[in-house]
């Protein structure tokens, strides 16, 4: 009987630190003000060289890519939800929430639901060489169940034929920092540092050349076009042109 509480004892332990761990995290909007914060932090660090570090905002992170990714403008009542912890992204909404052009790509995947579904993809960072980050796309669960590999990978291929600047399997994103700059996931953030052990020539302010000769192994997937984050203000309307994707975008640009 000892055994028997104890082992009770211990899943309760389990079960609340899981549950205290899940509130643990914040969840954060999208917003055209984020990416003003994000861009502001982003360049105090890689570009100005202002600071050492900042932790820009899940919300924030998500938004300034977005706008990268010429997604704009980011309405203000959006449902669309997003926490970061150290081990992954996760973007949170319901069907209504997404665009009309995204809810196109879905498809005959979403012909039984209505639009309350709830949508969740995951991401995480995978391994990369110095001055580059790569964001993956692991899992796009419905109502919480995960859309099967098979499934989703015909999906994600369709998302890339409709953003370029992502591979070509659609789920991953290529981005090129300064060669002494990193981008780790941190509990609800997404912390831009440098690391002064590493060797390198600060970009002057202004500065958007490519990101020299670093480029992810042959044995990485290869973006068709990099996206390219730079120094941006974009407006209410997100009708500036800063915040576009380049018509020509190098292979290779700083974040």
């Amino acid at each position: 009987m000892k055994i028997e509480r104890c082992f009770a004892l211990l899943a309760l332990f389990v079960l609340l630190a899981s549950r205290a761990g899940a509130q643990a995290l914040e969840w954060d909007s999208l917003s055209m003000a984020g990416i003003v914060r994000a861009s502001g932090k982003v360049d105090s660090v890689f570009i100005d060289r202002l600071a050492k570090e900042h932790v820009v905002r899940g919300g924030d992170w998500v938004s300034y890519l977005a706008a990268r990714l010429g997604a704009l403008p980011i309405p203000d009542a959006n449902g669309i939800r997003v926490a970061v912890d150290t081990q992954h992204i996760l973007v949170r909404g319901r069907i209504v929430d997404l665009p009309p052009e995204t809810r196109s790509l879905f498809g005959p995947l979403l012909i039984f639901a209505d639009s309350t579904t709830t949508l969740e993809a995951e991401v995480v960072m995978a391994p990369t060489g110095p001055g580059v980050v790569r964001f993956v796309l692991t899992t796009i669960k419905v109502n919480d169940v995960k859309i099967p590999e098979s499934i989703l990978r015909y999906f994600l291929i369709q998302v890339g034929n409709r953003y370029p600047v992502l591979t070509e399997t659609g789920r991953e994103l290529l981005v090129a920092i300064p060669p002494d700059g990193k981008v780790t996931l941190a509990r609800n953030g997404v912390r831009v540092w440098i690391d002064e052990s590493a060797a390198s020539s600060p970009p002057r302010p202004g500065d958007s050349k490519p990101a020299g000769r670093n480029r992810p192994s042959s044995t990485e997937p290869k973006a068709r076009k990099a996206i390219r984050l730079e120094r941006a203000s974009p407006s209410p309307t997100g009708n500036r042109d800063d915040t576009r994707p380049p018509s020509r975008p190098a292979r290779s640009s700083r974040l």
